[in-house]
């Protein structure tokens, strides 16, 4: 180890290992290191919680910005993210055209700095939807794959991008779905009408993910199995639900919960008017009306994203399904992680992970958020 500085966090629970030890958090050069024998310095955490950082893998934009208008604007984002908690997360693209997202995607590149989130790549949602279940996003810019000569040629660079949401029903969807797996980009399905069986055909082909839940997909019926069974059946599957209390109810997310727990991911969906009063935002091209809880395509009762912060979803979940302190973190730190293949470093406390932790008191509200050792908040 070098001559870096070494701190030690003591008097709190660590979550570790599924668990919340009392045991002392060593910290040195942005890692987290095995027990020292001095520390040049030591922070009392007077009984609070240490977990791994949060990780959004579905926000839009936030504090005024909206990643699909304005892509260099990014790391505003990445600054004001860790008072929620989140320590990364992947910038997320609506459905757009052809040359705006090559000119977004050259905008927005994997990026780690000191006091802000880390910018893990980029997730992009759209626009290979079902014309049926668009959503907030506009519908003239929906497209078939049978409407582009390459995936490649319509997106442009892909080097960055982590999640594609794409509806496995569209025709030529197998070839696309193998193709991006083989690119170790993770497919996921939403925005779609698929059927069970279809659903099921997209899961063999390398769909690993359902993009937030209930949203934009055919609800649970018991004579017509839809994705949400095929999600909710095997646990080797992830998804994400968004946990507002708008876009579904406490009871349907206990129910996803108890049926696969271990595939449960808290996203935020947040959009530009995180952090922002109640008023007029964009989400794409589409205008949006926010009031204090939920926002909307305006002139509709279309839901567009949400004003949902990481660490209010946590407590959400915990509430809407009586699972343990530590589930409701796992489900926005180690669970994304390990979708993303990254949890031997991120999302945990072991030691050689990255450095990147919150201080929670007791009701899970962020006291403190430090990454890569450095401390990016703190509450007056």
């Amino acid at each position: 180890m070098d001559k870096q500085a070494i701190t030690r966090y003591y008097n709190g629970f660590l979550l570790r290992s599924h668990k919340l030890l009392q045991e002392d958090l060593w910290v040195a050069n942005g890692k987290i290191v095995a027990p020292q024998k001095k520390a040049d310095r030591e922070i009392d955490l007077k009984g609070q919680i240490i977990a791994p950082g949060y990780i959004d893998l579905q926000i839009n934009g936030g504090f005024g910005v909206d990643f699909s208008n304005e892509p260099e604007k990014v790391e505003i984002v990445a600054k004001m993210l860790p008072q929620y908690g989140v320590t990364a997360f992947l910038p997320t693209l609506i459905s757009l055209d052809s040359k705006t997202y090559k000119r977004n995607l050259h905008q927005i590149k994997p990026k780690r700095k000191e006091t802000q989130a880390e910018i893990l790549g980029i997730h992009l949602e759209g626009p290979f939807f079902s014309s049926e279940k668009v959503g907030a996003h506009n519908p003239h810019l929906i497209r078939t794959f049978e409407q582009i000569d390459s995936i490649d040629d319509f997106y442009g660079n892909l080097d960055h991008v982590k999640i594609i949401t794409l509806a496995p029903e569209l025709a030529q969807s197998s070839g696309i779905i193998s193709y991006l797996k083989g690119k170790n980009i993770i497919v996921s399905a939403g925005h779609t009408n698929a059927d069970y069986e279809t659903t099921e055909k997209g899961v063999q082909e390398g769909i690993a993910m359902a993009t937030h839940l209930f949203n934009a997909m055919p609800p649970l019926h018991h004579r017509t199995p839809g994705i949400v069974n095929a999600f909710l059946t095997n646990p080797n599957l992830f998804y994400s639900i968004i946990v507002d209390k708008v876009h579904v109810h406490p009871a349907m997310v206990h129910l996803a919960w108890k049926a696969n727990p271990d595939g449960l991911i808290l996203v935020t969906d947040a959009i530009a008017a995180l952090g922002k009063p109640q008023g007029e935002y964009f989400l794409g091209g589409q205008e949006v009306v926010v009031d204090e809880t939920t926002a909307f395509v305006k002139g509709t009762s279309t839901l567009a994203g949400s004003i949902l912060s990481m660490d209010a979803a946590v407590r959400n979940f915990k509430e809407a399904t009586h699972c343990t302190l530590i589930q409701a973190i796992e489900c926005a730190s180690l669970k994304p992680a390990k979708l993303l293949g990254i949890d031997s470093y991120k999302g945990t406390l072991n030691i050689g992970a990255d450095a990147d932790f919150i201080i929670l008191n007791e009701d899970l509200f962020v006291q403190a958020c430090y990454i890569a050792g450095k401390l990016a908040f703190k509450k007056n």
